[in-house]
């Protein structure tokens, strides 16, 4: 008995030893910290570091934990977590077909109406290709028996609606496939590659390619082969659907451009009718919105439904890749199905209302305008993020959103980051003009978890200053 109480005894000196120790260790950490912090770099910027251990809620360090800040990226964190709460960790979005005049002997329909809630899945981000995506529609169509469309393809995306764009977006954003429109019936993250070329002789017309690839009846060609002169395209798309292609290429050369449709139904429909077309399924009609038509298909039998990924797959994506449009459609998703409209109005005040009933925001402490990040009127404390990782930590849904954050060394906005930490941090990355956030989960030094915000606010230096310092803070956190 006594060997075993002094067994214990020695243990239990050691472990106070042990806790002295990592306690001191956490306090130079502390005092490095502050010292990392008071750099240069970060003069004038506003600036909020904290740290928490995860099984506990102790504060490791603490600095503007209060402070409303703009969080570029890192607002995905909280529209994936409101996604999570109030769509379920295994929704999955559908896409439905039905046919009119439909004879299932022969595989022929008069028309096909398409009706869509936001998928925003069909594009190369979760395909091999975009034109994979539409191919796997138009491969699930021929499977259930069509083989000729004789009318139009009617193309409704009415679950989405409202202002095309976010308040606090700057106004360059929209020209920029970063900044596309969205949909409820959406391809390619609607974001249309047009590359022409200039392999024929002089005065002919150049050859084209689209990605993702279109109909031929919706694609007007008008670009020349020349000799000499600069080479040049222009792309536009009106409300039926064509896509029409301007300009020169020299002789030999090509030209490329990336253009954010403004009629992301009308792509939709051009990708899927050019899927068909390779599928070798007849369409002799048009493309038309559900909103412009005058029937109804209400009677029309439903011949396929194509349903997304689960939610926590799509939630992978927008996190680690920072996907603006995924992140988009998520925002217009949780409006809809919270009965505010899906619209990116309904869709904030779905994520405010999902935070405030969860606890991890109160009045005042976040303002949400979009679901991405990329609107600068978009205000966030530290403490709601922090909140928001401790409490799904300590549930069911932690390891889901965990494994969704990026890596260091892995695919994702993290890949070429803390590459010596791999392993210990997963985390999401976040920049606007003047912005510079970071934010996640980490393992300690001693083997438990904790979680970290870091937002840099309103500095002058090149974004890539303030990542590194936020990479010396993560590498010094690690041992807090």
């Amino acid at each position: 008995m006594t060997d075993r109480i002094s067994r214990i005894t020695r243990a239990a000196a050691a472990a106070v030893v042990l806790c002295s120790l990592l306690a001191a260790r956490a306090a130079v950490g502390k005092d490095t910290v502050s010292s990392a912090l008071a750099a240069k770099d970060l003069n004038g910027a506003t600036v909020a570091f904290v740290v928490w251990d995860m099984a506990t809620g102790q504060a490791l360090y603490e600095q503007n934990i209060d402070r409303l800040m703009t969080p570029a990226s890192n607002m995905k964190v909280v529209t994936a977590a409101a996604a999570m709460l109030r769509l379920g960790t295994e929704h999955q979005f559908t896409t439905a077909f039905h046919a009119g005049g439909w004879d299932a002997s022969s595989g022929t329909a008069s028309a096909l109406y398409v009706s869509g809630n936001g998928d925003p899945t069909y594009s190369g981000e979760f395909f091999d290709s975009n034109a994979a995506a539409a191919d796997a529609l138009a491969a699930l169509l021929k499977r259930r028996g069509l083989n000729r469309l004789t009318g139009d393809i009617i193309l409704d995306a009415r679950a989405f609606s409202g202002p095309d764009y976010p308040e606090g977006w700057s106004k360059e954003d929209p020209g920029y496939c970063y900044g596309m429109k969205v949909g409820a019936l959406s391809i390619a993250e609607n974001c249309l590659k047009i590359t022409a070329s200039g392999s024929g002789k002089s005065g002919g017309a150049a050859a084209l390619t689209l990605d993702p690839p279109a109909h031929s009846s919706l694609i007007v060609n008008n670009v020349k082969i020349v000799s000499k002169g600069k080479s040049g395209i222009t792309v536009s798309q009106n409300g039926k659907g064509v896509i029409t292609v301007s300009g020169q290429v020299r002789a030999g050369t090509s030209a490329s451009r990336e253009y954010p449709v403004p009629h992301p139904d009308m792509l939709f429909g051009a990708a899927l009718a050019g899927a068909m077309q390779r599928a070798g399924i007849g369409f002799q009609g048009k493309l038309v919105r559900a909103s412009e038509w005058n029937g109804s298909a209400a009677q029309w039998p439903q011949i396929a439904a194509a349903g997304s990924p689960q939610l926590m797959h799509i939630l992978g994506v927008m996190l680690k890749h920072s996907d603006n449009f995924v992140a988009e459609m998520m925002c217009r998703a949780l409006g809809a199905a919270e009965g505010y409209g899906g619209t990116t109005t309904g869709g904030a005040k779905a994520i405010t209302r999902a935070v405030m009933e969860a606890g991890f925001a109160s009045p005042g402490t976040i303002t949400v305008y979009d679901g991405s990040g990329l609107s600068r009127n978009n205000r966030i404390t530290p403490r709601v993020l922090m909140q928001l990782y401790r409490a799904f930590y300590n549930s069911y849904m932690g390891p889901g959103l965990m494994a969704a954050l990026a890596e260091p060394g892995q695919p994702g906005t993290m890949k070429k980051r803390l590459t010596g930490a791999a392993g210990r941090i997963k985390a999401k990355t976040g920049a606007l003009r003047g912005v510079c956030s970071l934010s996640g989960y980490f393992t300690r030094s001693n083997g438990s978890t904790g979680a970290f915000v870091m937002f840099m606010n309103g500095y002058s230096v090149h974004s890539n200053n303030i990542r590194a310092i936020q990479d010396k803070l993560a590498l010094l956190m690690l041992e807090m």
